[in-house]
């Protein structure tokens, strides 16, 4: 049968049932549980702690400006489908100026904070908000895209709100000019135009299941960064099934995503739903600063991505200076996405915390598809390199990238597929990507090879448009990254195939420099060239080698969702200056192995 045929059915696998859907809005269900601990007083934990200063805020403190926020912005004239987009750090006043948005019926539009005053623009154009939150130091760039937004509809000026730390609303002139108003001004305006916060009651939304909550920027697949839509239903949903999130009332969940990120939006209202705290920071800088604010803080539970994870080894390990040692034993688990660790490392992680690192596997537009288990009781332990098993209510297919058929038995490698209640509503004005995006049984193809093991487990293997072929040799950048970190002096790296017009692609390496250990310090660009390519020689095959060279950067860049901007590193390995630096004698080295495939 043609493996195109719709007819032909799909192998699927699901994950079993979960938490359901308990049939309220999400404004609906966060406010009721707000109302919850807020009547603890005292007795329940605090709802958000600011890691950089301690300063805390109580979940009777989020109740109250959370609510007067949602009566500002009414008073401010927003209603039910307005679109507000933030660009943020995380600060105290933010999350009670974006819940109160959603209470008031209102999309919100995540933008990354780092984003400059051009791609704040596109953003903007993309989503046609009414209003727009900043901070004080996104505020500029977003006062200029905002005011080009205006210009460009021909419509009068977006209202511009900026959460600011306490007290600090008075000086909102010293960041930026005029037309825009403070955190502590939209509270002020709620409670001169709102009703009492016992009985207020968030906009009603006719229909959770298409009413858009919240939307998020991802490159999809492939191509620019497109805004994806979220119901208010798969928002909930999604939130109640977390999987490796999942936090116990009163634990403390360390948060140094933004808002513009998956998991900032899902710990928001997930921390809220248990009665958690949730200690933020405005991302992580380094090892050390995490490091520090577990030990600090006693963080039960935390994410953080695995180039972050992967530095923490030898920061443990170090005995002396001002920022050593560290007491990691409050850590329940550590959990990490995004990208995937190996075997080795992921070993050598939990050795180190003491304690599971539960990967999981999820996208922007499908929800979480696999899930690690999290140091629960019952649960069993993480298995070294693996992404975990199905979540509750996800439908999977592998789908072998080159015939198209699905994989049959139980074991098997292919393309991910799969569909969840927390699917996308579709991409902002790109019906034609929307539709691209899922194949004929109505699952989202996500364009990544994984594998399957015996008992249910899930592997990833690479993007199959970044699987390398050398001599036809397929080769996982992931594979080599892996390798590549075990090195004392290798921080973070990025390995991409440098195209050759006989051999295929040969694998090059984006090296960030570390300080090392004191024995190896020392060695300069060639000699430490020479030492990773006897570290890849000793542990991988011939075609593995990195023939492509190998380059030291400052930084690997990030695409807006935290991931190695590997496009961006293509570029400048095409560019006439890079060729200028390869190493013509790799070609020599290229060798003819047997095509075994």
């Amino acid at each position: 049968m043609d493996p195109t045929d719709p007819m032909d059915p799909p192998r699927v696998h699901f994950g079993g049932p979960g938490v359901e859907h308990p049939g309220v809005s999400l404004s609906e269900f966060t406010l009721q549980h707000l109302r919850h601990f807020a009547a603890q007083g005292e007795r329940a934990p605090p709802a958000q702690v600011d890691a950089v200063t301690g300063q805390a805020m109580s979940y009777g403190e989020l109740l109250e400006r959370s609510v007067r926020a949602a009566q500002g912005w009414s008073a401010l004239g927003l209603r039910v489908g307005d679109t507000v987009a933030v660009c943020s750090n995380n600060l105290h006043a933010l999350f009670p100026t974006v819940l109160g948005a959603m209470f008031n019926g209102c999309t919100v539009a995540g933008i990354v904070p780092s984003s400059n005053t051009a791609e704040l623009l596109d953003s903007l154009l993309l989503v046609s908000p009414r209003a727009v939150i900043s901070d004080e130091l996104t505020a500029p760039r977003m006062a200029a895209a905002s005011g080009a937004l205006a210009e460009a509809l021909g419509a009068g000026p977006v209202k511009h709100v900026v959460a600011v730390a306490e007290g600090r609303g008075a000086r909102l002139a010293e960041v930026v000019p005029g037309g825009v108003m403070s955190s502590e001004d939209l509270f002020a305006a709620g409670v001169r135009h709102g009703v009492a916060i016992e009985t207020y009651a968030p906009a009603a939304v006719a229909d959770a299941k298409q009413h858009v909550a919240y939307i998020l920027f991802s490159s999809g697949t492939t191509g620019k960064p497109k805004a994806v839509m979220t119901s208010d239903h798969s928002m909930l949903i999604h939130t109640l099934n977390p999987g490796s999130w999942a936090v116990l009332e009163g634990e403390r969940f360390l948060v140094s995503s933004p808002l513009s990120w998956i998991s900032g939006a899902l710990m928001m209202f997930h921390c809220a739903f248990v009665g958690a705290t949730r200690v933020f920071l405005n991302g992580c800088a380094d090892e050390h600063t995490w490091l520090g604010t577990v030990h600090k803080y006693k963080i039960n539970l935390t994410f953080a991505p695995p180039w972050l994870l992967s530095l923490v080894p030898s920061a443990l390990s170090a005995t002396v200076g001002p920022r050593a040692p560290y007491d990691v034993s409050s850590l329940r688990a550590v959990t990490t996405g995004g990208a995937a660790l190996g075997a080795d490392m992921h070993a050598l992680l939990q050795a180190a915390l003491g304690c599971p690192v539960a990967q999981g596997y999820g996208c922007t537009e499908a929800g979480v598809a696999f899930s690690d288990s999290a140091g629960l009781p019952g649960q069993p332990p993480p298995r070294p390199g693996s992404l975990g098993r199905l979540q509750p209510w996800v439908h999977l297919r592998l789908v072998d990238p080159v015939s198209g058929r699905d994989v049959s038995g139980e074991e098997g490698e292919g393309e991910l597929r799969y569909k969840t209640p927390y699917l996308m509503l579709g991409y902002v004005g790109d019906p034609k990507a929307s539709a691209q995006g899922f194949d004929e049984h109505g699952f989202y193809c996500t364009g990544d090879l994984v594998r399957r093991d015996s008992d249910g487990y899930f592997y990833f293997v690479d993007r199959i448009k970044e699987l390398m072929k050398y001599n036809s040799w397929p080769i996982a950048a992931s594979e080599l990254e892996e390798v590549l970190l075990f090195h004392s002096l290798v921080r973070e790296v990025c390995v991409l195939g440098r195209p050759h017009p006989i051999h295929g692609d040969l694998p090059t390496a984006f090296v960030v420099r570390s300080g090392g250990a004191e024995g190896d310090a020392h060695l300069d660009e060639q000699q430490l060239r020479q030492d990773i390519n006897q570290l890849v020689r000793a542990r991988l095959s011939d075609h593995k080698l990195l023939r492509g060279g190998i380059y030291f950067v400052d930084e690997i860049p990030k695409t807006t969702s935290g991931k190695k901007d590997r496009n961006r590193l293509r570029e400048r390995l095409v560019s006439a200056e890079e060729f200028a630096k390869l190493d013509t004698s790799v070609l020599d080295q290229c060798v003819y192995l047997e095509n075994i495939h």
